[in-house]
């Protein structure tokens, strides 16, 4: 079984990712597999 999330969206006027967005899309990865390990 495959599981995706999508933790957030924004619109892209560059090619590139600020390091902002990837510090919170990692940041919002971590919660989620913190809160599925409290509920087992």
């Amino acid at each position: 079984m495959t599981l995706v999330c999508g933790t957030h969206g924004f619109v892209k006027k560059t090619d590139k990712v600020s390091p902002k967005e990837i510090d919170k899309a990692e940041q919002i990865r971590v919660e989620y597999f913190e809160q599925k390990k409290k509920e087992k």
